[in-house]
């Protein structure tokens, strides 16, 4: 019976080697696992971001108009890249084109007043011209009927 106990320690100690050097073994594969893992995350995971329902805040630019208007064609998509000298809107011209009727239409008044005052100016110059010719005559007519 003492042999059977000597074989079950001898084999209780040669399990627990062999468990140990398979913990051993074990440990060792799993360090070398996360060491991989870690080199893989630096190389290709560490600047790699994923999401469903991603929105960038960066280079996106606020538009505005010079002019007020109603709107009668987008013709670009929420956060469609543009570049410079593309037709993002179209306006409904008919204000302005009312707006430049009526202006045409105050140009010409004013050109007409102009050419009116020209014209007054034109009589004017010449009324004086009479009247000095007039004051001229009367002077000489008085002089003459006074013998002066």
């Amino acid at each position: 019976m003492e042999n059977q106990i000597e074989i079950s320690n001898e084999t209780k100690v040669k399990n627990r080697a062999d468990a140990k050097k398979k913990i051993g073994i074990f440990l060792i594969i799993i360090f070398f696992i996360g060491i991989l893992y870690l080199l893989y995350y630096v190389i290709f995971l560490k600047g790699y971001e994923e999401t469903e329902n991603a929105y960038i805040h960066g280079n996106q630019v606020s538009i505005t108009t010079q002019i007020s208007g109603v709107i009668n064609e987008i013709n670009v998509q929420d956060t469609q890249p543009i570049t410079i000298g593309t037709s993002v809107i179209k306006l409904d011209t008919i204000n302005y084109e009312i707006a430049l009727k009526d202006a045409e239409t105050k140009l010409a008044d004013a050109v007409r007043k102009y050419y009116t005052l020209q014209n007054t100016v034109k009589v004017n110059e010449n009324n004086t011209l009479t009247a000095k010719a007039n004051l001229i005559l009367a002077d000489k007519n008085f002089k003459k009927t006074n013998n002066i």
